[in-house]
């Protein structure tokens, strides 16, 4: 069975579920997991009151903490999980 399923793991605040993967892995039985480092993801994470700029300490520890929620999720579901990374595809400041 093949299931795609495409979200951002910055969501509009980090207390949300990272892209819902309960919702995925409660239904469909998951072996392997594909995460890719999307575009999306360079954007400001908002932990209630406290807004985490992109490219500052607090942004890289808030991005970590989710990240982390996310593949600790897929390997407790039993998922085998792969990160790939996107090639750059801006200007080397961005």
């Amino acid at each position: 069975m093949h299931l795609s399923s495409s979200c951002g793991s910055i969501s509009a605040t980090a207390s949300s579920t990272v892209c819902d993967t309960s919702r995925i892995t409660q239904s469909n039985a998951v072996n392997i997991a594909i995460v890719m480092v999307g575009v999306n993801d360079a954007q400001s994470i908002r932990e209630g009151a406290l807004r985490h700029v992109f490219g500052t300490t607090e942004w890289a520890t808030a991005y970590a903490a989710q990240i982390r929620k996310l593949v600790g999720h897929l390997k407790s579901a039993g998922a085998a999980v792969y990160w790939v990374e996107l090639p750059g595809m801006a200007q080397a400041p961005y």
